[in-house]
């Protein structure tokens, strides 16, 4: 392939890459947790292998399941700071995010976060507890 192909090529993954954030942030498709390439691939109706290209190239990310579970764990940050949530189990946390199990989101939320979601979750608590200077 020839430098004109080659940025061709880069232009359509990066059209996609957007295409899917938009995707990703609209329809939510995360919170199933059997969520794969292949149902990606089919929403935005492109071949497998140009998600992958996307979610590799512009969107920076190892694999798949990193890109998805970026979005997996934001949502659960979101819970895990909200008051209103506090009732919430973190194996609900993790459901209510997308996660398959537990497990899994322990992993994902320790590998990214460095504690785990309820060490996380009683850090805001000690936070909130603390009077404000001044």
């Amino acid at each position: 392939a020839d430098a004109a192909e080659d940025a061709a090529l880069r232009e359509q993954d990066i059209a996609l890459a957007r295409l899917l954030e938009t995707h990703m942030r609209t329809q939510r498709p995360w919170l199933q947790p059997e969520l794969k390439l292949t149902h990606l691939a089919q929403a935005l109706q492109v071949g497998e292998y140009r998600i992958s290209r996307a979610i590799h190239g512009p969107l920076g990310h190892r694999n798949i399941s990193q890109y998805v579970n970026g979005y997996r764990l934001d949502h659960a940050r979101a819970l895990l700071r909200d008051p209103a949530c506090d009732a919430w189990s973190t194996l609900v946390v993790g459901m209510e995010s997308g996660f398959g199990s537990l497990g899994a989101f322990h992993r994902a939320f320790r590998a990214v976060e460095g504690v785990t979601p309820g060490e996380y979750r009683a850090a805001r608590n000690v936070a909130a507890a603390q009077p404000s200077p001044g």
